[in-house]
This record gives C-alpha cells, structure tokens and sequence, in this order.
C-alpha cells in the first residue's frame, strides 16, 4: 500500500493498526477511538472535526461519527449492506475510492 502511494507520489506519515481480537472489544479496535486518539498525540495538529472517515463498514462510519468526521461509505462488492437507519450517520456514499477523490 505504502509503495503504491509513494508511486503516484502521495506521502503516509504514519499507518495505525489494532492487532487486538475484535472479540477482546479493545480501545484500538474501531468503532473505538483508541487509534485516532494515538494519531492526535502523535499530530496534535489534527482536528476531526475537520477530518474524513473512509471505510465499507458500520464501524468504519461509527468511529468518525463518534470523533465529529464527515463520513464516507464506499460501496464496493465487499462491503457490508447498510440498512435504512443507518444511512443517516453517513454523510456521503461512493461506490468506489476514485470517485471519492473527484469530488472532493
């Protein structure tokens, strides 16, 4: 990933993961908050409230709800089905990730 990034000359500063089971319900684990808390201790310039949540899931579109993001929900062949209610936590939907970048 970081190596398809830097080709097309994009820049990562810093890649956040949980290596915690799911089931251990643990604070790094999304929809938790504890990776994007790290990320502001490690760049106390970030402001979620003008930040954006990318994902294909409800935990995805859970924890930047919970920080205040803008959400995007990609809906791709493998991405959950999202009910009717949850739609109105999601602030935009795109069926894949280069559609995200045109718009915005």
């Amino acid at each position: 990933m970081l190596k398809g990034i830097r080709a097309k000359g994009g820049r990562v500063d810093k890649v956040y993961y949980c290596p915690e089971l799911a089931k251990l319900d643990p604070y790094c684990r999304k929809p938790n908050i504890g990776m994007a808390l790290q990320a502001r201790r490690d760049f106390p310039e970030i402001d979620f409230n003008k930040s954006v949540m990318v994902g294909d899931s409800i935990s995805d579109i859970s924890f930047g709800n919970r920080l205040n993001m803008t959400t995007i929900f990609l809906k791709t062949k493998t991405s959950e089905e999202i009910s009717a209610s949850q739609y109105e936590n999601i602030d935009y939907i795109f069926n894949d990730l280069y559609n995200v970048f045109l718009a915005f």
